[in-house]
């Protein structure tokens, strides 16, 4: 889970996202399924901040302090240009006071881009509640699905569902109808357990509570906050480098880049999720329940359209109105059409006398003339100068 979250905040790619996933022949198609995860919902309450503004000790710089409904401030008169804390109790919070039990509610004041906050610097705060959830997800691997990253999975949301309820034993229950058409199959209990989210929630509000100081442009100071910690600390190592991360992190593809805070949130809940939804794979790999889906190999066909049938068929057209033309001329020309009959070609190797008399003999030149000829006649083999000749033999006619 630390390690996720890391990846998360400091947003080093963007393949950090990609759940663990199994496909042999990077071409799949998963079915539906339902995941239990964590959501960030954010509400942008810049239109609430508060200026009061005085001189400060930065040379002399007007310096103002910048505070929201709660008293949750960014001390822009002490050099500050970052604050991100936990409200503490429900009435503390701004926007999601209705909520039982979240696994953080973190507020933000910050200005980007500067080392004084004044009358004019633009200013932006946040307050994000993060929460149990379940989403169900419609995943691909390769055809044409790659994402901006470049990587071959690719998955859409479907669903979420944001409604829990705690039960007598303090867990976070979300409960779910069957939903075939999302991933659920049957009647589901999406559970974290107590101890599962007060860990969450005490590591979570204790690595963003901190605060960002200039002390001159292009010198940042990176701290945690460890005034509102009561129960252990993580060390101010890691607030400042979540601090950092956060602060200087590159927002360019999220939805509200203005407000940075907004989509590190965002960007953690997602770190959180992914942590949850591949802790079956990191203890069984693919042994684990996976979500089922459908492996795509190629397969070489022949696709024949009726436009390639054009050319065989006009050729075989023209052939016959060939061999009709041949017909006709020929009949019309008073030629005979001898067929595939050799008997033909035979007769021509007879000497003029016995073509002469073959003509004689009332027979005719036509296919069953010659054959009729050819069953009355008896020849030899006949070697003059130099060529084989059939003759008749003395006697026929």
């Amino acid at each position: 889970m630390k390690a996720s979250i890391f990846a998360g905040l400091f947003n080093a790619d963007n393949l950090w996202p990609t759940p663990k996933y199994s496909c042999p022949s990077g071409n799949c198609t998963y079915s539906a399924y339902a995941s239990l995860g964590v959501c960030a919902q954010c509400q942008d309450m810049t239109t609430a901040l508060n200026r009061d503004c005085s001189a400060m000790d930065l040379d002399n710089y007007l310096g103002c302090n910048v505070t929201l409904g709660n008293n949750f401030t960014l001390a822009g008169n002490n050099a500050s240009v970052m604050h991100m804390s936990f409200p503490g109790e429900v009435d503390n919070v701004e926007s999601f006071n209705y909520l039982v039990r979240p696994i953080a509610v973190i507020d933000s004041i910050a200005a980007f881009d500067t080392f004084v906050v004044n009358e004019t610097t633009p200013v932006v705060a946040s307050e994000c509640a993060l929460t149990a959830c379940v989403r169900s997800y419609n995943a691909v691997v390769g055809g044409n699905s790659a994402n901006n990253s470049g990587s071959l999975f690719a998955e859409t949301i479907a669903k979420t569902w944001l409604d829990y309820v705690v039960d007598d034993n303090q867990d976070t229950i979300i409960p779910l109808l069957a939903d075939p058409e999302h991933g659920i199959y049957a009647d589901t209990n999406f559970t974290i357990p107590y101890a599962t989210l007060q860990g969450l929630s005490l590591y979570v509000e204790q690595m963003l509570n901190g605060y960002v100081l200039t002390q001159g442009e292009g010198d940042y100071e990176y701290e945690t906050d460890g005034a509102e910690i009561t129960t252990g600390s993580i060390g101010t190592t890691t607030t400042g480098d979540m601090m950092q991360a956060i602060y200087n992190g590159n927002y360019a593809d999220c939805a509200t880049p203005e407000n940075g805070n907004i989509c590190a949130m965002q960007n953690l809940a997602l770190a959180m999720t992914r942590a949850i939804r591949n802790e079956a794979w990191s203890n069984h790999s693919t042994a684990a329940a996976m979500a089922p889906g459908e492996v795509l190999v190629p397969k070489t066909f022949v696709r024949v359209t009726w436009y390639w049938i054009t050319l065989p068929i006009f050729i075989w057209v023209l052939a016959v109105v060939m061999f009709l033309g041949t017909v006709i001329k020929t009949h019309r020309a008073g030629l005979w059409a001898w067929g595939p009959s050799p008997l033909a070609l035979i007769f021509l190797g007879f000497d003029q006398e016995a073509q002469e008399s073959m003509q004689d003999s009332g027979h005719g030149l036509s296919e069953k003339g010659l054959e009729k000829r050819a069953d009355a006649l008896k020849v030899r083999l006949r070697v003059d100068g130099g060529r084989v000749i059939m003759a008749k033999q003395a006697g026929e006619t």
